[in-house]
């Protein structure tokens, strides 16, 4: 099975890492959309202040890429909110008139 860590750049990816290897697991880490959609399973994870962790993804230019997804998200944290956060900027875009 194909696992991976989105790198959000706040995120203690080893303990994430270290939990999945434990259950059998090579999880990746990579925020390349080539790999992430790719993905089995997407581990999504955050720490931090929600400012802090959305500055961060929207200096990784991670929300239209978290929209993308299609496999099972599994937001660990600060990263529910952040695929929260993500799906709220679509609707609001919608609202607009935006596509």
């Amino acid at each position: 099975m194909n696992v991976v860590i989105l790198d959000t750049g706040c995120a203690n990816l080893n303990s994430v890492k270290s939990a999945i290897a434990r259950h059998g697991y090579e999880p990746k880490v990579s925020r390349d959309p080539d790999v992430v959609l790719l993905a089995d399973k997407l581990f999504l994870p955050g720490v931090g202040t929600a400012q802090a962790a959305m500055d961060q993804v929207r200096e990784r230019e991670l929300f239209d890429l978290i929209k993308a997804c299609t496999q099972p998200v599994l937001g660990i944290c600060l990263g529910m909110q952040l695929l929260g956060a993500a799906q709220r900027r679509e609707q609001r875009r919608r609202l607009a008139g935006h596509h």
